[in-house]
């Protein structure tokens, strides 16, 4: 009986001690395995969103990285960062990448590197499959290896040509903000008839909104945050156009007093003084600086890197020019307007005074029918691009 009790006692000791076994095991495995995922793989991508072979190499890396959930990638831009791109020439170095291969997109592993978008693509994910070494790029690293493929300048500079940055600014001076400043200007055109007082308000209007953007490429107005407030700026002055152009091109057809006869008198005064403020030195000065704020997210990525490397002391001298450049260039439609307005005036007031003659009252006709041209002129042209920043 004893016997049978020590023999139970021996098993269930066994049982037991065969538990804990199994249990350290699994526990051995699950911390082994927590070892293992955080020995991730890292990787340090250079580019930049300015860079026409980065953008499907970027892709790449974040569908990358989106797939192997525990890599440790780390991206930086370096057009628009003068430190990342600092950082890229010291690893170019340490890695003992040659001059003529320093280029971007760039990958740099702990001992590997990867330049250009067919070497990274074609190489990168099977390398990480073998990769031994999941240390962090660092600038202590020797004996590096690597392949370079076709890429991109890694210097910011290369890329600052005259012909670059005007074919940018041109993209820039037709996006949606940018329309409605050359609405504004098309109102201020039409809304005052004096052709002197038109020239000084039309010349105030460009001025500020060039300086506006001068101002803010070497840094002014670099910590304001207007994305939406631009989005909503140009939709109001949408919808504003669109009202206006459909009232006038409408009054061509029959006239304003028609039109305005059963307005009360005093909303007509409040009109004349409204109009009145807006045409006056502060009211277009205030339009130029406020429509050229809220204009300026439209500025593309490279008048942005103009403005980093302005920031930059070694690099003022070269930016600063270009920025002059770059805001003038964006300026070319609403500075033609402006040109083409006034030369059109000015060739019909010569129409208008070959056909009166030495008439004063057929003079005063045909100025004033002149006139109505050009203002449903402009007011079609209002209408159409108001539906646009509307609708588009």
């Amino acid at each position: 009986m004893v016997n049978k009790r020590i023999l139970g006692f021996i098993v269930l000791i066994t049982l037991l001690l065969s538990t804990f076994a199994l249990a350290a095991e699994d526990l051995e495995i699950t911390v082994t395995a927590e070892v293992t995922n955080q020995e991730a793989d890292c990787i340090f991508y250079f580019f930049s969103e300015d860079c026409p072979g980065c953008s499907s190499t970027t892709t790449y890396i974040n569908k990358l990285d989106i797939n192997n959930p525990e890599l440790n990638l780390q991206k930086f831009e370096v057009y628009q960062n003068a430190q990342n791109a600092a950082m890229l020439k010291n690893y170019f170095e340490s890695y003992n990448i040659p001059e003529s291969s320093r280029q971007i997109p760039a990958v740099f592993t702990g001992d590997t590197y990867f330049i250009g978008e067919k070497s990274i693509k074609g190489l990168l994910e099977a390398r990480l499959e073998v990769n031994g070494d999941n240390t962090c790029p660092s600038l202590a690293t020797v004996n590096a290896i690597g392949l370079v493929g076709p890429g991109e300048t890694s210097n910011v500079l290369d890329t600052l040509t005259l012909v670059n940055v005007l074919t940018d600014a041109l993209k820039d001076s037709v996006k949606q903000a940018h329309l409605a400043l050359l609405l504004l200007l098309m109102v201020l055109l039409i809304t005052i008839k004096n052709k002197e007082l038109m020239i000084k308000r039309g010349v105030l209007f460009l001025v500020t909104v060039y300086f506006t953007h001068l101002l803010f490429g070497i840094g002014l107005f670099s910590g304001i945050t207007l994305l939406n407030a631009s989005t909503v700026f140009y939709k109001t002055i949408g919808v504003i156009a669109a009202i206006y152009g459909t009232i006038s091109v409408k009054a061509f057809f029959t006239s304003y007093k028609v039109m305005l006869k059963d307005i009360p008198k005093e909303v007509k005064k409040n009109l004349k003084i409204f109009r009145k403020a807006i045409i006056s030195i502060t009211g277009v000065f205030s339009i130029g600086l406020i429509g050229g704020i809220l204009s300026l997210p439209d500025l593309g990525n490279k008048y942005f890197t103009l403005q980093n490397l302005f920031t930059v002391g070694s690099f003022k001298v070269s930016a600063f020019p270009m920025i002059l450049y770059y805001s003038l260039i964006a300026m070319i439609p609403l500075v033609a307007l402006f040109a083409i307005v006034h030369f059109v005036k000015e060739k019909l007031e010569d129409v208008a005074e070959d056909k009166s003659g030495d008439n004063p009252h057929k003079l005063q006709v045909w100025t004033k029918y002149h006139a109505r041209i050009v203002s449903v002129t402009i007011s079609s042209v209002m209408l159409v691009v108001g539906l646009i920043l509307i609708f588009v």
